[in-house]
Formats: C-alpha cells, structure tokens, sequence
C-alpha cells in the first residue's frame, strides 16, 4: 500500500492512466462504505479494452501461467503486460 500511494504522489501525473473492467469489478467487490470511495478514484480514468488481452488471458490460463480465472489474476496480468 505504501509503495502504491508514493507512485500516485510521484507518477502519476506523468502517465495515461487507464483502468479496466476486471478493476473496477474488482472494486466492487464488498460491502462496506469503501466500495463507493475505491470507485471514485476511476472517474476520471479512461477505461481500456483490447482484443489482444483477452487472447493474452486465454494463452496465460491454457498455459497453466494462470489460474483458470479469465477475470481475475490473468486478466490483471495480461492488461499490465499487453
């Protein structure tokens, strides 16, 4: 959490920031009054989609480089990677 907060107040400002439909579910997830303040924090962020991720998510989970969880850690991976 540390390290993630210090490239926010460091970074960010020179980087596209893009988020995805795997974070914000993820987001989502759960019941209490944080849900709503974790999504706040994309409402400026463009979302991001791509043909080649979910491929990249296929090859990963077909591999066995991923649990067979096309929306969660493999989706993760392969945004961050493509």
């Amino acid at each position: 959490m540390h390290w993630t907060r210090l490239w926010w107040s460091t970074h960010a400002d020179s980087s596209e920031l893009l988020s995805s439909a795997a974070v914000i579910a993820e987001l989502e997830r759960g019941t209490s009054e944080m849900v709503q303040a974790r999504l706040a924090l994309l409402v400026t962020l463009n979302s991001w989609r791509s043909a080649t991720s979910r491929e990249i998510v296929r090859i990963y989970i077909r591999r066995l480089v991923m649990p067979n969880d096309p929306t969660g850690d493999a989706l993760h991976l392969a945004l961050a990677s493509f």
